[in-house]
């Protein structure tokens, strides 16, 4: 139950897998996770817009039903290039004002194991983003059953991105120092 009046939302990464929801791979993350995706998709219900990173893009896939996999055996980590979706829609949307700055790719902070590895069966998503790592970067999701372009002319949209638009330099580089010897491990410098 949400108790209080909500206008937007945003979920971040964590080190927690999706598929800790997954039959047989319950762990003590399950629990929160189970209630973080009921939360998400109370939100969408009620049309309230958000924005997904990381864990929450693939949590709210997840919920769609999609599929959450780890698409490589080595993570995505450091600075990442995504790349404009050839089928980008013709709409300036708000919660990425300045990302594109007219190019056809951008530069963000990656840190994560697992990816969406298939889209769900039925909704409005629409692919805004990609890269090598994974063709599912980037969305918009618009709610209500709403076109893209009323979703974001109404507020009505979720943007969900698999990266980190929070990671600042000083962040990657203090993560790279922490978990040194698994990167080295994996096969990062």
């Amino acid at each position: 139950t949400i108790l209080y009046p909500i206008d937007a939302w945003i979920t971040t990464g964590g080190s927690p897998m999706v598929t800790e929801l997954l039959p047989g791979m319950e762990t003590e993350h399950t629990e929160g996770l189970s209630r973080a995706a009921r939360i998400m998709s109370a939100l969408c219900d009620r049309g309230i817009p958000g924005m997904a990173i990381c864990l929450g893009h693939q949590l709210l896939f997840h919920t769609l039903g999609g599929e959450i996999k780890e698409v490589s055996p080595v993570r995505e980590f450091g600075t990442a290039l995504v790349e404009k979706s050839p089928d980008y829609p013709d709409i300036n949307f708000r919660m990425l004002e300045g990302v594109w700055k007219n190019e056809t790719a951008f530069k963000i902070g990656a840190h994560h194991h697992q990816s969406v590895a298939k889209l769900p069966l039925s909704g409005a998503v629409r692919l805004l983003g990609f890269n090598a790592y994974s063709p599912y970067q980037l969305f918009a999701h618009p709610l209500q059953k709403k076109s893209l372009r009323s979703a974001e002319e109404n507020d009505e949209l979720v943007i969900s991105i698999q990266n980190h638009p929070e990671m600042t330099a000083f962040y990657v580089k203090a993560v790279s120092m922490l978990k040194a010897d698994e990167l080295v491990k994996e096969g990062f410098c």
